[in-house]
């Protein structure tokens, strides 16, 4: 279950470290999936999940 919060800039969803540990996995799979692509788009995703990993989740991608 997640709770919402609304912030001056941003919206904040709180999830339970079950649901974390799902949206990080998701967010792994698609990275590695993406990381290979040439095309702008595919590019462009993978450095936005590759941000997200490292910063929201404190997991290294290489």
């Amino acid at each position: 279950m997640s709770d919402h919060h609304l912030t001056d800039d941003e919206y904040v969803k709180v999830f339970s470290a079950e649901d974390c540990a799902t949206i990080q996995l998701a967010l792994q799979e698609c990275y590695r999936s993406f990381k290979d692509h040439h095309d702008e788009w595919h590019r462009t995703q993978s450095s936005k999940i590759k941000q997200l990993l490292e910063g929201q989740f404190g997991h290294d991608v290489k």
